[in-house]
C-alpha cells in the first residue's frame, strides 16, 4: 500500500536548531518507517503574531499568512479553515457572481 504520512518539526525556543529536531525526529521513527523514503523536507517561518493589516481592497490574507496560528504548538489548519471561510462567505455576500461560484463548492 502506497501511503504518505506528512511530519511537521516547529520550534519557538531554538530557531537555529531545527535540522536537530528533523533528525532527532527521524532517528525516533526510524523503526515505522523502515523500508520507506523522504520524499521532500521542507522548513518555514510560521508567523508568531496576527500581521497588522489583513485586509487591503480584494486582498485578503488567511490562515498562516494572517498570522492566525496558535504560538505554544504552531498548529494552524484550524485557523486557516475558518479564516479561510470567512474571507469566502464574506466576498460571497458582497459580490453575486462569486456567490454563485461559490455555491458549486459548497454544496
Amino acid at each position: 500500500m502506497n501511503e504518505c504520512k506528512p511530519l511537521g518539526t516547529g520550534t519557538v525556543v531554538n530557531k537555529t536548531a531545527i535540522k536537530t529536531y528533523q533528525a532527532a525526529i527521524r532517528k525516533r521513527a526510524e523503526d515505522k518507517t523502515a523500508g520507506g523514503k523522504i520524499i521532500r523536507v521542507e522548513a518555514h517561518p510560521i508567523p508568531e503574531h496576527p500581521r497588522p493589516r489583513r485586509v487591503q481592497g480584494r486582498v485578503t490574507l488567511v490562515g498562516d499568512a494572517a498570522g492566525y496560528v496558535t504560538k505554544c504548538s504552531g498548529e494552524g489548519i484550524y485557523f486557516a479553515a475558518k479564516s479561510g471561510r470567512m474571507a469566502a462567505e464574506a466576498g460571497a455576500y458582497t459580490r453575486p457572481l462569486f456567490s454563485s461560484t461559490l455555491a458549486l463548492f459548497m454544496a
